[in-house]
């Protein structure tokens, strides 16, 4: 692909997988493929979901799961490719949604932590 469409143009490209590991990822980015500059993975989300019902039931935050993928992947990504880093994304239920109390007002929940603007 890099040889037909993008080879002479100054341009940045990106791919997006929800099965791609750091074992698998350089194929897809690495500089010596020259298909991709930087890889949307989704190991760091998955981790947090339900087994079943998957990302409809998320589970609490396990700080050092999470932090655990976050820095395998720049150790696996960080000599040859640029992780995307990013907690939420249009394919995700909305963070309010999972964060906030449902409050019954139309849709329009507001985080628990909710606070009023300073000004």
């Amino acid at each position: 692909m890099h040889r037909k469409v993008l080879a002479g143009r100054d341009v940045v490209t990106v791919g997006e997988s929800w099965n791609v590991t750091t074992d698998t990822a350089l194929p897809y980015c690495g500089r010596e493929r020259k298909e991709r500059d930087m890889l949307f993975q989704f190991q760091h989300v998955v981790a947090g979901w339900d087994s079943i019902p998957g990302k409809w039931r998320p589970r609490p935050l396990d700080l050092v799961a999470f932090k655990k993928v976050w820095t395998d992947w720049q150790m696996a990504l960080e000599e040859d490719d640029w992780n995307s880093l990013f907690l939420k994304n249009h394919d995700l239920p909305r963070s309010v949604s999972r964060h906030g109390d449902g409050g019954g007002d139309g849709g329009n929940a507001r985080p628990r932590r909710w606070r009023q603007p300073s000004t």
